[in-house]
């Protein structure tokens, strides 16, 4: 298990509108921890910092009827053993809303 360090950033992200629950990014200069798994036992994936070869990253623009309703943020993280990773997480209208804030 990681320690914690000054460095490290913890985030709540919401995975896309259908997969609701809040879960944990943490960020630190070590490594990456991020809850991708829904067993209660092993709910986090942890990339450590040597492992990482290469990652990518973006942004998709979710469409509604005639207007975009929300973004999904993309990161592909590939690893030594030639894996890639995805984490990905939303925001909709209905969340910017929630947070006081106009889409």
């Amino acid at each position: 298990m990681p320690q914690k360090t000054i460095f490290m950033k913890e985030f709540t992200i919401v995975r896309g509108l259908f997969d609701n629950r809040k879960r944990q990014l943490i960020l630190d200069k070590n490594f990456i921890k991020f809850e991708s798994k829904d067993r209660k036992g092993d709910l986090f994936t942890v990339i450590n910092k040597e492992d990482i070869t290469g990652i990518r990253y973006g942004i998709q623009f979710i469409n509604g009827y005639s207007f975009y309703i929300g973004r999904e943020y993309l990161i592909y993280i590939k690893t030594i053993s030639n894996q890639e990773i995805k984490i990905n997480f939303c925001t909709s209208s209905n969340q910017l809303r929630h947070f006081g804030l106009n889409p």
